[in-house]
């Protein structure tokens, strides 16, 4: 993003790598970017924390607000990833598989491991539950964009 007067514009990356560098560099004004590959620019004091996009503060940056506490209230914006598999699949094996992916997620060492890089690790209870996630965030975006026209 880059101030232009008192309005932001947005300015397209095909990734974070080479935005994180024009931040550093002054070439843009700030970015949104994900904790975990922020953070070593932020202890490193490379980059300044302005806020997180949860609707809680991150545990890795606890002296950090969030944009609902700085004033932006309801907005909540999470990276997320998913593991999904062709409809075709029986029922039984996504069980199965999702079960599996519980367990790895339920091990201390697992969530300590990522949660050390700032990745906050959760499993969805069920496939019809991510199914139902998915959705959700698939409605919010359109009628995000529907918004913006």
């Amino acid at each position: 993003m880059r101030m232009t007067g008192t309005k932001l514009l947005h300015v397209m990356y095909k990734g974070n790598a080479q935005a994180i560098v024009d931040v550093m560099g002054g070439q843009i004004t700030m970015m949104f970017d994900q904790v975990s590959t922020s953070a070593g620019h932020v202890r490193g004091g490379k980059l300044r924390a302005l806020a997180v996009t949860t609707l809680e503060r991150s545990p890795l940056f606890p002296e950090v607000p969030t944009l609902d506490e700085s004033g932006l209230k309801g907005y909540e914006d999470v990276t997320w990833n998913g593991i999904v598999a062709p409809a075709a699949v029986p029922r039984e094996i996504v069980s199965k598989l999702n079960g599996e992916i519980r367990k790895i997620m339920a091990n201390p060492e697992f969530v300590k491991r990522y949660a050390e890089r700032g990745i906050e690790m959760k499993a969805s209870a069920s496939p019809e539950e991510f199914t139902a996630y998915i959705r959700s965030e698939a409605d919010g975006f359109a009628n995000w964009s529907r918004t913006r026209g």
